[in-house]
């Protein structure tokens, strides 16, 4: 049993909603970092290649930030459905308390050479003990290359537009991105996080 999930949305259509509301969001456009050991963002292109358009699901729902609410609350009735279903699979991963998003969200583009290159996990340090699971959605499908390779598993899951990956977010499930050399990528990626007192309990439908 790897505990990693492929599931995928209903409307593949909805990924090139997204892909287009990414683009429409220019000025929000930051390229993508990894954080440091205190906590702060940080670009080392080395490790990490990307441009990332970042965003609270809540401000967006309910507030209709970046004009994305009619997107967003599709995107988070599916992934509450696979949350579910993981659910029903995996019982005690229910067993920790109230887990939701609470981060932001993040769409990542990557052009050809560009990628997640090192082997990493989800919750390293004080500032992500809280984290569970994480989602990846992909958005385009991708043939050379462009895969989440997960190093213990010894599994690649392949970039198929709509495809939803839920994982947990612990060291057990190190992973990286498998660069494309000649194709570019996107996706949509989040974590869902163990709640404290006054967090808003998201994904749910508005």
């Amino acid at each position: 049993m790897d505990f990693i999930q492929e599931y995928y949305l209903s409307d593949a259509g909805l990924c090139d909603r997204v892909i287009e509301w990414f683009h429409e969001n220019k000025d929000q456009h930051n390229s993508g970092g990894l954080f440091s050991s205190e906590g702060f963002p940080s670009v080392n292109k080395q490790r990490k290649s990307s441009t990332d358009f970042s965003f609270s699901l809540q401000d967006v729902l309910k507030n209709n930030l970046y004009n994305g609410s009619n997107i967003i609350n599709e995107y988070t009735g599916e992934l509450e459905t696979f949350l579910n279903d993981y659910i029903k699979c995996f019982g005690y991963c229910n067993n920790v308390g109230p887990f939701a998003v609470k981060e932001v969200v993040n769409i990542q583009h990557y052009k050809p050479n560009e990628g997640y290159r090192i082997f990493h996990f989800e919750r390293c340090n004080e500032f992500t003990t809280y984290r569970h699971l994480f989602f990846i959605t992909y958005l385009n499908t991708v043939q050379d290359g462009g895969g989440t390779e997960f190093f213990y598993q010894d599994k690649v899951c392949k970039p198929v537009k709509g495809k939803t990956i839920i994982a947990p977010s612990d060291w057990t499930h190190t992973h990286r991105g498998i660069i494309s050399p000649t194709e570019e990528k996107y996706i949509m990626t989040g974590w869902l996080s163990i709640l404290e007192e006054g967090d808003a309990l998201i994904p749910t439908s508005a």
